[in-house]
């Protein structure tokens, strides 16, 4: 499912702060136990030295145990038994110093495999909800309280039909009904075909994009001198050499045309087992910017059957390189 990406920033942007929050809490208990409970500290530092030193003797005689592993792995339970009691003696709980985490499925990542965590879904609809109640700010927006003798005599006929049909619609108003008025959907919500009820998107149909219009008159003159036979080679170059790399990844499941002159600037993937959302936010902390989703085309997505996922869709232009293609490629081998 397409998520708006203004609400799914501010729900990381409360876990990310939660989780910080957590962590100095952390902080300040084991401090605080170190300072009320002597030995506590040596006895970290023992604890420490003991696991290491587990770690390097798996590494080294794999699932066969022997006699120094066992006795390694009894001096271990030894000292947490050991600091467990000490501890308990200075009334602090066993598990005062461990990690806090909000969420213990996620550790406040916010994630769990690559899905969103139902704590990170929580706070989105919370925003979500928040945003949408703004509409009703006083409680008395109803068709009860509408007051018709606002209007002078030759306006309140209309308005009178117009509070007749209104209230008709709400009142007959089903899952699936279309939007009233406004129709055609957005991209905060790329499946459903009606004007949704947020701001500021609820306003997108009918508001006239007059920086996208100055921009688009300055795209063609810069399409003017390039050239678009120009521009769309150097795009489909980029885009094939981007598709065959991650079609090398074993993950990787790419969308292109496969066919020379049929794809221009724009290619589609999905990995295995990884939300798009999660890949394309990944990629986002390393510098490149993605899209993922259903793109404001979800007959395109029904077609290739990602409507249920979506995609990561990753956009060329004349001003990418194919360095540039080859360090999301790198990036893409990583996060593998």
């Amino acid at each position: 499912m397409a998520r708006n990406g203004i609400y799914l920033a501010r729900a990381r942007e409360q876990i990310a702060q939660q989780r910080a929050e957590n962590e100095r809490e952390h902080r300040r208990r084991v401090d605080d136990a170190y300072r009320r409970v002597p030995g506590l500290r040596a006895l970290d530092q023992t604890l420490q030295q003991q696991m290491i030193a587990l770690v390097g003797l798996t590494m080294r005689h794999g699932s066969d145990p022997t006699e120094e592993l066992r006795a390694l792995e009894r001096a271990n339970l030894d000292t947490q038994a050991q600091r467990a009691e000490l501890l308990t003696a200075y009334h602090l709980p066993v598990d005062y110093t461990d990690d806090i985490y909000t969420c213990p499925r996620c550790h406040d990542t916010g994630y769990v495999q690559g899905q969103p965590c139902e704590c990170l879904l929580r706070r989105y609809n919370a925003e979500l909800t928040r945003d949408l109640s703004r509409l009703l700010q006083h409680g008395d927006e109803s068709f009860e309280h509408f007051d018709l003798t606002l209007y002078d005599e030759n306006a309140r006929p209309k308005m009178e039909r117009v509070f007749q049909v209104c209230r008709s619609f709400a009142q007959t108003f089903r899952p699936g009904t279309m939007n009233l008025l406004l129709q055609g959907g957005t991209g905060s919500n790329s499946l459903d075909q009606s004007m949704p009820d947020f701001l500021p998107d609820r306003l997108e149909a009918g508001t006239h994009n007059v920086p996208g219009v100055a921009g688009l008159l300055e795209g063609l003159r810069f399409l003017r001198r390039r050239g678009i036979h120009s521009l769309f080679c150097h795009e489909a170059a980029l885009v094939r050499q981007a598709a065959e790399g991650l079609a090398q990844l074993p993950r990787v499941q790419v969308y292109s045309a496969g066919e020379k002159g049929c794809q221009s600037g724009v290619l589609s993937f999905r990995v295995a087992g990884r939300d798009p959302g999660w890949v394309a936010e990944e990629l986002g902390q390393r510098g490149i910017a993605v899209r993922a989703g259903l793109h404001c085309a979800p007959l395109a997505h029904a077609t290739g059957g990602t409507e249920a996922t979506g995609t990561v869709r990753v956009s060329f232009s004349a001003f990418n390189t194919g360095q540039e293609v080859e360090r999301f490629l790198k990036t893409m081998r990583r996060l593998g």
